[in-house]
């Protein structure tokens, strides 16, 4: 698994936690990763999406989510980096306000990043009504 660099040991000003948590999936953000894998195509989609209810967070920020999946999960092969589909989130009146990756690693979900265009950070992930999945390939 990736490992990121703490700016301050256990947290961070913005409400982050850089300390191992093991934690099942919140119901929102098992909703996001549902929302994408199930609008997704692409190969190793169906995989991915029978990882989600083996999958659990052991590291937070309210923009970020590393995660892990159990062992028994089925993996893709060959996949690593972000999933090849597009996913905007927009705002209450339709503005554009970021995009999600969902990340893998070894072909299994690795990380969940809200990548934000805001002046300011966002409190939370976006509701999965605010993403809008795009069936075309990534480049």
């Amino acid at each position: 698994m990736r490992e990121r660099a703490a700016i301050h040991p256990g947290g961070d000003a913005l409400g982050g936690t850089h300390a191992r948590m093991d934690r099942p999936l919140a119901d929102r953000e098992r909703a996001v990763l549902m929302k994408v894998l199930d609008e997704a195509t692409f190969d190793g989609a169906p995989e991915l999406r029978a990882q989600v209810g083996a999958t659990k967070v052991v590291r937070a920020e309210p923009t970020w989510l590393d995660l892990e999946v159990s062992e028994d999960a089925p993996a893709v092969a060959e996949m690593n980096g972000p999933i090849p589909v597009r996913e905007f989130v927009k705002d209450e009146s339709g503005e554009f306000v970021g995009e999600l990756l969902v990340w893998t690693t070894d072909g299994r979900l690795s990380a969940l990043e809200f990548a934000w265009v805001t002046d300011e950070r966002p409190a939370s992930l976006p509701a999965p009504d605010a993403i809008e999945v795009r069936r075309d390939q990534a480049e």
